[in-house]
């Protein structure tokens, strides 16, 4: 089930929705440590997925938002025996066009500076491997069209 949804509340303020909810399982019988994954959830599919943004018009040429992105629990192998437990990471974006040739934004990606894994899995050689996500960043840029 995939939802989208934007709404704009006002001139200034706007809201969207992205949400993914699905089951992924495995239809055949293996066994793997002892296991069989019959009907197992598939490994590294999350069954939640979405974001969430806060547009606000603070100028006629300006806008900020504010995203929230949710990453639901995971298991990490097919064997269902190990698993990460999802994350949620906060975003800000804003944007000024000073003239129509110049525009000036920012982002502040992670903003509360979450640790969380970008992606994880599980190998019976290195046992629970975390892929870590980016650290607070701030980007700044310049836009000049001609």
């Amino acid at each position: 089930l995939e939802l989208e949804l934007d709404y704009r509340f006002n001139e200034q303020w706007d809201i969207g929705l992205n949400a993914s909810i699905a089951e992924h399982r495995y239809t055949y019988h293996d066994v793997l440590d002892g296991v069989d994954i019959y009907n197992n959830d598939v490994d590294t599919a999350p069954n939640v997925f979405g974001s969430a943004q806060l547009g606000w018009r603070f100028a006629p040429r300006g806008r900020a938002e504010l995203e929230w992105v949710h990453m639901g629990d995971y298991y990490l192998d097919p064997a269902n025996l190990h698993s990460y437990e999802g994350h949620d990471v906060v975003n800000v974006r804003a944007r000024y066009a000073v003239s129509s040739q110049w525009t000036l934004g920012a982002r502040l990606l992670n903003a509360t500076d979450t640790q969380y894994a970008e992606r994880a899995d599980y190998t019976s050689f290195s046992e629970e491997r975390y892929f870590p996500g980016e650290p607070r960043s701030l980007f700044v840029s310049v836009e000049y069209r001609w």
